[in-house]
């Protein structure tokens, strides 16, 4: 992990928010950064680990413990494809958090209120529908 001072141009780990980034505000455990780019006026909180230094418009390569997985929206459809019988493999989830290395999940169509607070980000797939049938017979 790189110490950053204000005023460095840096990137950050996370294909939402890309381009150059400059630090307004060293925390500690977070940067708060600002961006040129009218999209991102508001700025950004990120965590130290998430920050690396920016060069040029290539994103340089990135040690990234979910291995490449992007990080889920809130309200996205995800398909679990681990091996836990009680969560139940193919089973069709609704992204609640993503907590960078573990996703905060419910089971698509309700289950009594319940949900997975805790499981990793690895055993899901984004659940393309490609047509009703096969959404049918998930859900």
């Amino acid at each position: 992990m790189a110490d950053f001072k204000i005023g460095d141009v840096v990137a950050v780990d996370d294909p939402k928010f890309p381009g150059p980034w400059t630090v307004a505000k060293v925390n500690k455990a977070t940067y708060t950064l600002s961006s040129a780019d009218p999209r991102f006026a508001r700025g950004l909180r990120a965590h130290h680990y998430t920050v690396r230094p920016f060069v040029g418009d290539a994103a340089p390569a990135f040690d990234d413990p979910r291995n490449g997985l992007p990080m889920q929206s809130v309200g996205a459809l995800v398909k679990y494809t681990g091996r836990n019988p009680k969560v139940g493999a193919g089973s069709v989830f609704v992204v609640l958090s993503d907590n960078f290395d573990t996703l905060k999940v419910a089971r698509l169509g309700g289950d009594d209120g319940r949900y997975w607070p805790k499981l990793n980000a690895r055993d899901f797939e984004v659940f393309e529908i490609a047509n009703v049938d096969e959404f049918k017979a998930v859900a």
